[in-house]
């Protein structure tokens, strides 16, 4: 629990990643929508082979069983939320819950891992995971939350940081974002604008 000796050191916001949500959106989609095609397609005949109607559902049912199995290491409840990172402890917003998690830094253990997704033999995609575990509990999350993909590192060696009695990296980090340099097609643009 936080406390008024203990004050933020840095903050990390987390956001659920959007494709996980449109996997939940194709599950639900999937399971109602097969049995639904089929009853209004086949209409009466339906009725003496409901194998057919689970048989159409279970597409859907394995895509929503393959997002509750995977979906809490890219979800925040909430949507967004943000994990703290104090001297004494790490509050981490949970996946399923709106009651965040909050682990001890010195019970913590940091388990960093990086998932390939491979289809037929071709790697399609690499995401970073850090697992957090301690005092019986235990949150996964994917790089995807970030805005940065960079900052779930820089979390875990922060961590390792404020445990090791430094600051943590993050705090200078948070500057306002570097701005691109203009060119000429920027200024030509600010020139035909300002002559409106």
């Amino acid at each position: 629990m936080p406390h008024r000796d203990d004050p933020p050191l840095a903050r990390y916001p987390l956001r659920s990643s959007a494709g996980y949500s449109v996997a939940l959106a194709l599950g639900v989609v999937l399971t109602i929508g097969g049995p639904v095609a089929l009853l209004l397609a086949a209409g009466d005949s339906v009725t003496r082979h409901p194998l057919g109607l689970v048989a159409t559902a279970l597409p859907g049912l394995v895509v929503l069983a393959a997002y509750l199995s995977s979906a809490g290491a890219h979800r925040v409840a909430g949507g967004q939320a943000d994990v703290v990172l104090h001297r004494a402890h790490l509050v981490v917003p949970a996946a399923w819950s709106r009651t965040p998690l909050t682990f001890s830094l010195d019970a913590l253990t940091l388990a960093r891992t990086t998932i390939r997704g491979r289809l037929y033999g071709v790697q399609v995609s690499e995401v970073g995971v850090l697992r957090l575990s301690g005092e019986g509990r235990t949150r996964t999350l994917s790089a995807r939350m970030f805005d940065d993909p960079k900052t779930l590192d820089r979390l875990a060696s922060d961590i390792e940081r404020v445990r090791a009695g430094g600051e943590p990296e993050a705090a200078a980090a948070a500057v306002a974002p570097v701005r691109p340099a203009r060119d000429r097609y920027d200024d030509a643009i600010d020139d035909a604008l300002s002559k409106l």
